[in-house]
């Protein structure tokens, strides 16, 4: 009934939204910018002055031959607030270090959003994304023939010749594909520092020489540093990584578990959490002692009340994180038990491979769960890269 309950109420909102949307009614939570809601109708914009001669700027420049880039650079050096530092420091959405750090810090996505955005022409546009269900928060893209489009519904801030003319010259500058290479490593690759993936650039006037840098530090040079590193010399160490693992496999199920559990320090990890899950549970028993003790000095008039209520206080306290401490621990003693039976499943894995020639896109979704490229080299000034298998992690 419950769920019944949220599904019609779910339906009845989108219905709303939808009668809004058609009849022309902004119903975003928050306006595009270069906008204001009117503070006699939320329902309408109006034109925030400030954000209008930015994105002005914005189109003039590009329409002079600006790239998209050159303008993120003119706008920190104007140190104009990007949209999301804007939205934070109106109505504190957005919070996160990077936008406190970097308020003019402009994405070329966010650029390149309002040199598309139809809404500076004077129109609203709803449904452009939306939730497969009333279940999933998650917002999905709609597809354009989806969108409902009402036309000349406030002040435009960019006039129809203008907008169009962005429009042709961004469809010419559109990159053409000169070669295509099939990325097996798509989604598999981190940044140990900032966490995100590395993208792939392939170099024609190089000979198609292939490497992958920080997408963050493609963006904001400022914020991360390149971790460049060749396609092929990291194809060449996962390759070699792998062969390892299936050598080591060759030798048996006893010898490959073993030698896992040792470079994980599995059984080290486990005899120290028995350790102090034994100690915890000695030391639990040993403050029932104590409490008992204590009533016993309290009731033979050996220590104040007040002292007393304040010892047993400090006992509960110290009982309650050790019972807390406990859970966990058991918690983490499973999870290490676990991993044996991971390791078993990765052997298996392994089993029907000799040996590897060819790296391939299915060797890496079968037995890579993600790499991790530090900024760090080794002694021979090779990029370090963090390997972990699927099931086992790093090893």
């Amino acid at each position: 009934m419950n769920e019944w309950y949220a599904r019609d109420i779910s339906k009845k909102i989108r219905s709303a939204y939808k009668t809004k949307a058609l009849s022309g009614e902004f119903t975003g939570p928050y306006p595009s910018y270069g906008y204001n809601k009117d503070p006699k109708d939320k329902h309408k914009l109006i034109i925030n002055k400030k954000q209008a001669k930015v994105v002005r700027l914005i189109y003039k420049l590009y329409l002079e031959g600006k790239t998209v880039y050159r303008i993120s650079k003119t706008l920190k050096e104007k140190q104009i607030l990007t949209p999301r530092a804007e939205l934070n420091r109106k109505y504190g959405v957005y919070v996160s270090d990077n936008v406190k750090k970097y308020p003019y810090d402009w994405a070329t996505q966010s650029i390149l959003s309002i040199l598309r955005n139809e809404v500076y022409l004077g129109h609203i546009i709803c449904n452009r994304h939306q939730t497969s269900s009333f279940k999933r928060k998650k917002l999905m893209v709609n597809p354009e023939n989806k969108w409902i489009i009402s036309k000349d519904k406030h002040e435009a801030i960019i006039d129809a010749n203008q907008f169009n003319e962005v429009q042709l010259l961004m469809q010419s500058k559109k990159k053409i594909q000169k070669v295509f290479h099939e990325n097996i490593f798509k989604g598999k690759i981190r940044c140990n520092e900032c966490g995100k993936t590395l993208a792939l650039s392939i170099r024609p006037d190089r000979g198609y020489h292939k490497s992958f840098a920080c997408s963050t530090y493609r963006r904001y040079t400022i914020r991360c540093t390149s971790h460049y590193i060749t396609y092929d010399y990291l194809s060449e160490l996962v390759l070699n990584k792998i062969n390892e693992m299936i050598k080591l496999n060759k030798l048996g199920r006893t010898r490959f578990v073993t030698a896992i559990k040792k470079r994980k320090s599995l059984n080290k990890r486990i005899k120290d959490l028995e350790d102090r899950m034994l100690f915890e549970s000695n030391r639990l028993c040993e403050i029932d002692i104590l409490i008992k003790r204590l009533f016993e000095k309290y009731i033979n008039d050996k220590i104040t009340e007040e002292k007393f209520y304040e010892l047993d206080k400090l006992y509960d306290q110290e009982k309650i994180r050790l019972i807390k401490n406990q859970r966990v621990n058991e918690t983490e003693m499973i999870n290490l038990e676990d991993i044996e039976k991971d390791i078993n499943l990765f052997y298996d894995s392994l089993e029907s491979y000799d040996k590897i020639e060819a790296l391939k896109k299915e060797d890496i979704t079968r037995f890579i769960e993600k790499l991790v490229i530090l900024e760090k080299r080794n002694k021979h000034k090779k990029r370090i890269v963090k390997v972990y298998y699927r099931h086992i992690g790093l090893v």
